[in-house]
């Protein structure tokens, strides 16, 4: 925004705002799936498992302690063990960093039209390369935080860690596609997956200082971008109809049914399933970005099912 503001001179107000999501619509890589890609063994398919775990707690066991969104949390600890620290994470995100096509320039449009804000689980390293590559200000971000510097693991804790993610790596990802408003039958892979990270992240975990790792992650998921909404809307007064939401994780869902039950626009870019399915409005670019198994019937996790 510029430091006059036309609006506020003949003293109108924006009745208009955006908020958007990241992966997808203004970054094209997953960014945390890149980093435990790149400094976990085996880190892809490691991500791929926590993450299939975290959408089937959440929307498909229904467990009352459930909330999509956890990804980031679940595979801080991991990330430390192999010698992650705060800087190898902001150095990583500069070179991985993969504009969507027209990024800056669509954003820059935005922000200088009505209030515009990301909301994102991306790690804030991750933002800081994004904010700095588009132009956009820190103050409208909100995203996952973690001081990976402030925590220190003792060798033998570092090593059992490391461990543990060769016990997760060994599990075959499910395939099968579920019905999250149907009840499901377990096929038996899942069944093993789950019991293995109950087992990693609530029993081997609790006895180690990962846990309070775990525990300082400030996970953005789907509940909080629904309070981030909120919050917004509370400082700028512009209601549900006056709001469009850009965004196409599953944890866009929950923000995305508020808006559209509210009058507004949700729109899903590049989208999954349940992204689709919580918009009015359903894009994308046709095009795949990774071969990793969906968890819902009807295509892939990174960009939607929409033809």
């Amino acid at each position: 925004m510029s430091e006059f503001n036309p609006m506020d001179e003949l003293g109108l107000t924006h009745d208009k705002q955006l908020i958007c999501s990241c992966e997808g619509f203004l970054q094209a890589n997953n960014s945390t799936r890149d980093l435990c890609e790149r400094f976990i063994s085996n880190g892809g398919k490691f991500y791929d498992i926590i993450s299939r775990y975290d959408d089937m707690v959440a929307n498909v066991l229904n467990r009352s302690e459930g909330r999509f969104g956890n990804t980031t949390r679940f595979v801080a600890p991991f990330l430390k063990a192999f010698g992650v620290t705060d800087y190898s994470m902001h150095e990583h995100a500069g070179k991985i960093f993969r504009e969507m096509p027209g990024a800056k320039k669509v954003i820059g449009h935005l922000m200088n039209m009505l209030p515009t804000f990301v909301s994102t689980s991306s790690y804030e390293h991750n933002m800081m390369t994004i904010c700095d590559s588009l132009d956009i200000p820190r103050g409208v971000v909100d995203c996952s935080e973690i001081n990976m510097d402030s925590f220190d693991f003792g060798r033998q804790e570092a090593k059992r860690i490391r461990e543990l993610v060769g016990e997760i790596t060994t599990l075959r990802i499910p395939t099968k596609k579920y019905d999250p408003n149907a009840v499901n039958r377990l096929e038996y892979e899942d069944a093993v997956m789950i019991r293995t990270l109950d087992k990693v992240l609530k029993e081997d975990m609790k006895e180690l200082s990962a846990a309070d790792l775990m525990k300082n992650v400030k996970s953005v998921g789907a509940n909080e971008k629904a309070y981030f909404f909120l919050d917004i809307r509370k400082r700028t007064m512009i209601d549900f109809d006056g709001t469009a939401f850009v965004g196409g994780d599953t944890t866009d869902m929950q923000v995305m049914n508020l808006i559209k039950e509210g009058s507004g626009l949700a729109m899903s870019f590049n989208g999954t399933e349940s992204a689709v399915k919580g918009c009015n409005i359903a894009v994308k670019r046709m095009q795949h970005s990774c071969n990793v198994p969906g968890l819902y019937s009807g295509g892939c996790p990174c960009t939607g099912i929409l033809q």
